[in-house]
């Protein structure tokens, strides 16, 4: 627990003083954290629950199509429904989302990299070249050892240059993909948090996602 004289520090077994100004230039204010932290949970319940709903709509209707078919719950016709339970995890991978810890951390590297899309069929050289596309591995490093790593496609990420450089300061949560960066500026454009699109200087709204930051969540 945090309390602002200086600042009071208190662990389970020791005390310890530290200066609320050097303290604030590695985390958020307070109101700024808790509201972070709402919007995290607010999505990471949401793709909890409708991971969850869909687990149980495949599997419902796996058992439903099962018994209108007259066919032994073993029949290889059914194991298409186990299968499809696997869709959010692979490819959508919901499971970096619910896994991810909360962590206050720096970028411990950020690279691009090269994908490819997969084709069949004869294609012309200009169409091979289209199917490369670049996307950006970064990996997080948290203060107590945390790691969190991820590979962006979005073009908020990669425009220019990769958003995250190494070494930038960050605020890694749960049920979010896109860290806060530190501070978060007032006059430059900054990635939101909920949807990864860029919100312009000034603006106190994401105009995507409709996400609150509102005065209270500026620096």
């Amino acid at each position: 627990m945090l309390i602002w004289k200086d600042a009071l520090l208190k662990n389970r077994n020791q005390i310890i003083i530290i200066d609320k100004e050097s303290y604030m230039t590695d985390h958020l204010e307070p109101n700024t954290e808790r509201k972070l932290l709402r919007l995290g949970n607010k999505k990471y319940f949401k793709t909890l629950a409708l991971t969850i709903l869909w687990c149980v709509g495949v599997l419902s209707a796996g058992a439903v199509w099962a018994i209108l078919s007259e066919r032994p719950i073993n029949s290889p016709s059914n194991f298409i429904f186990p299968l499809l339970c696997i869709l959010p995890f692979y490819p959508l991978k919901v499971h970096k989302l619910l896994c991810t810890r909360t962590f206050y951390g720096k970028v411990e590297s950020a690279k691009y990299s090269s994908q490819y899309k997969t084709t069949t069929g004869p294609i012309t050289w200009n169409q091979a070249k289209e199917l490369e596309f670049l996307t950006a591995d970064v990996v997080f490093r948290g203060d107590h050892g945390e790691k969190y790593v991820v590979t962006y496609k979005d073009s908020s990420v990669l425009s220019k240059d990769i958003y995250y450089k190494q070494d930038d300061r960050v605020l890694v949560i749960r049920g979010l993909k896109y860290p806060v960066k530190l501070p978060i500026p007032e006059a430059e454009e900054y990635i939101c948090p909920v949807c990864g699109n860029f919100i312009k200087p000034g603006k106190k709204r994401c105009q995507w996602c409709r996400s609150d930051f509102s005065d209270d969540v500026r620096k």
